[in-house]
């Protein structure tokens, strides 16, 4: 029959001296770099067509080894590691491990995100405004089972240093 006149050569089992920590670490630390652009040009609304200039700062060495995976991944202008001078203008930020990731905005794109930015520290101050009222209720303290309170701090917390951060 056609089955058995056909060989199938099915995938092999790697062998163990070929799998290598290092490159499982580079690959996840990649991957985890083109995210945090994706996330930046999303959150900016970028759309998947417009090319970026994208700039990394810190410890860059295997970022500039394997730069070809972010130009490859992701529509780049221009690809730069540690400028002597930090970009001017609107921007939008994102750190990885210890590098910081910055994409500078079009001024096309500019006013959009600044309504963006306008919109989210309003949503978040709201947000705070009702967990610092929901703590500062005593019913809430004594009632409240302890899990809940510290859940409903850790938010205020959190919701805080976001607002600080736009």
């Amino acid at each position: 029959s056609l089955h058995d006149a056909l060989p199938i050569s099915y995938p092999k089992v790697v062998s163990q001296e070929d799998i290598s920590q290092e490159v499982e670490e580079t690959f996840a630390f990649m991957n985890e770099v083109v995210y945090a652009i994706r996330h930046i040009r999303a959150e900016m609304q970028l759309p998947p067509s417009a090319a970026t200039d994208v700039i990394i700062e810190g410890k860059t060495d295997t970022i500039q080894k394997h730069s070809g995976i972010i130009e490859a991944l992701i529509k780049v202008k221009k690809l730069s590691f540690n400028p002597q001078e930090s970009p001017s203008g609107f921007t939008s930020s994102a750190m990885v491990k210890d590098l910081k990731i910055i994409i500078p905005l079009q001024e096309e794109f500019a006013e959009k995100e600044r309504n963006r930015l306008a919109k989210e520290k309003e949503k978040l101050e709201k947000q705070i405004a009702s967990l610092k009222n929901q703590l500062n209720n005593p019913h809430f303290i004594e009632r409240a089972p302890q899990e809940l309170v510290a859940k409903t701090k850790a938010q205020l917390s959190d919701a805080e240093k976001r607002w600080q951060t736009l």
